[in-house]
């Protein structure tokens, strides 16, 4: 199942209002999006993590680093519900002033 997350800089004020994070039914053997920096592009993107390595929607680069621990505020709490959850690096200002906001599911 996918579901639908918006992403948004407290501070610089960077947004993406959709996000895709998951796989559908019908792609899930080839797919799964999770969102991740690329490096390439030097944006926000929805990763398919299904391959090895990862590769960019975008541009199709392997330059990319998945959101989650690494992407993570060092200084924040160290437990999280989800790789998604606190405060994330921010594409646009390098801070770690991103966050994640669950929005919708898709259903298939």
């Amino acid at each position: 199942m996918a579901s639908v997350y918006s992403v948004e800089c407290y501070k610089c004020g960077f947004r993406r209002p959709w996000i895709t994070v998951g796989a559908l039914m019908a792609t899930v053997k080839t797919a799964n999006y999770f969102p991740a920096f690329c490096k390439t592009c030097a944006d926000l993107v929805s990763a398919n993590i299904k391959p090895t390595p990862p590769v960019c929607t975008e541009c199709n680069s392997s330059e990319i680093v998945v959101y989650g621990q690494k992407t993570r505020d060092p200084g924040g709490p160290l437990h999280h519900k989800s790789d998604l959850d606190g405060q994330h690096m921010c594409p646009s200002c390098r801070e770690y002033t991103l966050r994640f906001f669950p929005s919708s599911i898709l259903a298939d």
